[in-house]
């Protein structure tokens, strides 16, 4: 069992292990001679010993009066230190009058990172999230079942360190007050994106399990979108037969946003689909049909279709593709003809969650039960857009193909899962209604939005182009008639 240690504490983790939930400072001590190391008060304080600083008695206690003295009055210690020092290090905070958390692994995950209360409810939940990987399960076999298995595991783990702190301190009590129980885990996951992403952050209790979204001033107007979506759609699509994340709370500072809510059943079918269930695309696409039939239904409205209208939900996202689209400006052509037909016409729009790929619907071996990260939400979406996208993603991921080749096998004439699509999509053309080259229309549209989105990331982001991809087989298709 070889497992990596990360090379430090994150400034999400040690933010989000304040109670107040943000540390306004934040203060590292290395070296006992450092004058900077206890240059005022700090709300977090990183204690990080050597082996070498571990065995020198002196430096070593030097180095815990320091975090000691450093340390504002409801603030926290957070101690890094050798395997072997842990167990004793934890004693000497006890004799000093401090209280000591549970012990809390740290591993990569991607370019991320993942840290969990290194109990066995807390490696359980991450493993089934599938937050850290199988190689995990012989710690939580050590943790259920082997005498002085957490002693060992103190011992032999790169990466653990564990929280000082004063009596009436409560380390993450900014989201584990808001639970009940008496016995909290607490498990945060960042993202492979960094600071350009929400950071997610697990309060663990016997029944119940809270989410905090949090991110700093790159993911405001992001978190902020995903709270109002939560409030105002979530409530309404969570009648339909799926489960929803129902918000709790939600605050921003000038550095930290955060929105909190109740966790939903499931794992992601993405994960699920690769282990080998729900393999029945028709299946998965009934489902999907069948909640976002109601969902629709119920957020259905008609409008006057207006030149501005077309301007904002079909021709702004093709403009800036029809350089990169082999027939674009032809393609541009046909679509400002075929949105100039409707103005003066009603036509339909619905509510839309706009990112539902296999890993935002979460589900167990047996159905789906969850939809979640409705940060691209939006009231006035577009008709059968969620569906058609939700339905491709599951296609690649049942082929394990590109999403370019899933397209053409789900929704091209030649294709073998389009005869089977074209009914559970029937559901929803008689729900939403409105003229057939509105819905077509709304068809391309959705596709070119992820396009245009393909093609804003960095080129080291891009996966494999298939959005353009597929913006070329919309094009083709369409000038060619």
């Amino acid at each position: 069992m070889t497992i990596e240690a990360q090379p430090g504490p994150s400034r999400a983790f040690l933010n989000s292990l304040h109670p107040g939930g943000e540390a306004g400072t934040i203060l590292w001590i290395k070296d006992p001679a450092d004058p900077q190391a206890t240059k005022g008060k700090g709300d977090v304080v990183v204690l990080a010993l050597t082996a070498a600083q571990c065995r020198d008695a002196p430096r070593r206690e030097a180095m815990i009066e320091q975090a000691l003295t450093a340390l504002s009055p409801d603030g926290v210690i957070w101690v890094d230190a050798p395997g072997a020092w842990r167990a004793a290090l934890m004693s000497t905070f006890r004799a000093n009058g401090m209280a000591t958390g549970a012990l809390t692994v740290r591993r990569a995950r991607g370019a991320g990172e993942v840290q969990v209360a290194m109990t066995a409810r807390a490696l359980r939940f991450a493993l089934h999230r599938r937050h850290l990987s199988r190689r995990w399960r012989p710690v939580v076999a050590m943790l259920e079942w082997m005498p002085f298995g957490s002693v060992m595991l103190t011992r032999l783990l790169p990466g653990v360190g564990f929280a000082a702190f004063r009596s009436g301190t409560r380390p993450f009590g900014w989201l584990t007050d808001r639970l009940t129980d008496e016995v909290v885990d607490v498990a945060l996951i960042t993202n492979w994106r960094g600071e350009q992403a929400p950071y997610l952050v697990f309060a663990l209790g016997a029944g119940q399990t809270l989410v905090a979204k949090r991110g700093g001033t790159e993911c405001k107007a992001q978190i902020t979108h995903e709270t109002a979506m939560l409030k105002n759609l979530g409530p309404v699509a969570a009648t339909c037969g799926l489960e929803v994340p129902r918000l709790i709370d939600a605050g921003k500072t000038a550095a930290l946003s955060t929105l909190i809510e109740a966790d939903v059943p499931g794992r992601p079918m993405a994960a699920l689909i690769r282990e080998g269930h729900h393999r029945d695309l028709g299946r998965i696409a009934d489902r999907l049909s069948e909640w976002l039939a109601c969902w629709n239904g119920q957020t259905l409205r008609h409008v006057e279709f207006t030149p501005e209208l077309a301007e904002r939900l079909i021709l702004s996202a093709a403009r800036p593709l029809a350089s990169s689209i082999d027939r674009g400006s032809a393609y541009l052509d046909w679509l400002m003809r075929e949105t100039g037909r409707l103005v003066g016409s009603q036509v339909s729009l619905v509510a839309t969650h706009n990112d539902l790929t296999m890993a935002n619907v979460l589900g167990d071996a047996a159905a789906i039960r969850s939809v979640v990260d409705w940060e691209a939400a939006s009231p006035d979406g577009l008709p059968l857009t969620d569906y058609r996208y939700a339905v491709c993603d599951a296609a690649a991921a049942i082929g394990k193909y590109d999403r370019a080749t899933a397209f053409r096998a789900c929704f091209m004439n030649s294709g073998g899962h389009w005869a089977r699509l074209a009914h559970s999509e029937a559901v929803l053309r008689e729900v939403v209604g409105g003229p057939p080259e509105w819905l077509e229309l709304c068809i391309h549209a959705g596709w070119l939005r992820h396009a245009a989105n393909e093609q804003a990331r960095s080129p080291s982001s891009r996966v494999d182009g298939s959005f353009i991809a597929i913006a070329n087989l919309l094009a083709d298709n369409a000038v060619d008639r």
